[in-house]
């Protein structure tokens, strides 16, 4: 009985790595696709304005903390 526990739990592990190996395989090779490479470069090309956005609120978010730091040790 110990023995046929045992091999069912290593057939069910046996699946489960098959299956978590072939989706990782699948997974890779649609990225590396021509239709996987189009598919992502269109998503950065779209993103582009709303990173370049983002970037330059930072930017401007910083500037304006460094300036009010400066201007309160001027006063005192």
């Amino acid at each position: 009985m110990r023995r046929l526990v045992w091999f069912v739990m290593g057939v069910v592990a046996g699946i489960s790595s098959f299956v978590w190996a072939k989706k990782k395989v699948t997974t890779a090779a649609e990225m590396v696709s021509p239709a996987g490479i189009k598919r992502r470069a269109t998503a950065k090309i779209r993103s582009l304005p709303t990173r370049t956005r983002d970037a330059i609120h930072a930017g401007r978010v910083a500037f304006n903390s460094k300036a009010q730091k400066s201007q309160y040790g001027r006063q005192r």
